[in-house]
């Protein structure tokens, strides 16, 4: 009983992190601003803050070579849209998908959005993006539970589809940790708090006083660096 009360209170702080730290904003705000995922984040937080004042909106998406300046075309008066973008350096189609699917959830944001091509050509091209393992790096804060099955399978390398599942997973690993660190101090701050009063109780005075260090420490001291 006592297995099985341990087992239900652990899978609830599980839970509890998650949903408190990675399915709110508080994983994306402590995000560095330079990483592949703070980029992301930053271009989308400044979209979805942006006033809208009506339905005749364009939003660019893609890439570094999207080349797109919004203030350009809305410093003309004269056009009946307000234009946006959230291309981001770095990121493919695939990323794309979920970059507007946090954008606009109900896809009922834009009238129109711009994709880029990089050319009219329909030739192969060196790098396969299905297989680009750069993606997750950008998309570990916009990723639910959910999408694992989709997000994985959308790898073309067996392999791919391997060490998608395993770094997607790196998020329960993050809670785990986290739920060890709180504990741990939970655990030290008890066996603390249980030596003072012992102390107490027996009349034991503990004095600070300054650090020793035993001769074979002393003997090896100085050739460290």
């Amino acid at each position: 009983m006592r297995a099985a009360r341990i087992l239900a209170g652990s899978l609830l702080a599980f839970l509890l992190v998650e949903v408190l730290i990675f399915d709110t904003n508080v994983y994306p705000s402590v995000l560095k601003p330079d990483s592949s995922a703070g980029m992301l984040e930053t271009f989308l937080h400044n979209e979805r803050r942006r006033k809208v004042v009506n339905r005749n909106q364009v939003l660019a998406i893609g890439d570094s070579r999207m080349g797109f300046i919004p203030r350009y075309p809305n410093k003309l008066g004269d056009l009946p849209y307000t234009f946006a973008t959230i291309a981001t350096p770095g990121t493919t189609p695939r990323c794309w998908y979920y970059m507007l699917r946090a954008t606009d959830p109900t896809a009922r944001r834009y009238s129109a959005i711009i994709l880029p091509v990089e050319n009219y050509d329909d030739a192969e091209t060196w790098e396969d993006h299905a297989d680009r393992i750069l993606d997750l790096h950008f998309l570990i804060a916009r990723l639910r539970w959910t999408d694992i099955p989709e997000f994985s399978q959308s790898f073309t390398r067996p392999s791919s589809n391997g060490t998608r599942r395993s770094r997607f997973c790196s998020r329960a690993a993050s809670t785990r940790r986290i739920c060890r660190i709180f504990f741990a101090a939970r655990s030290i701050a008890s066996k603390m708090s249980s030596f003072h009063d012992g102390s107490r109780a027996t009349g034991i005075t503990i004095t600070p006083g300054p650090p020793t260090m035993s001769p074979a420490c002393r003997s090896i001291g100085p050739s460290i660096r």
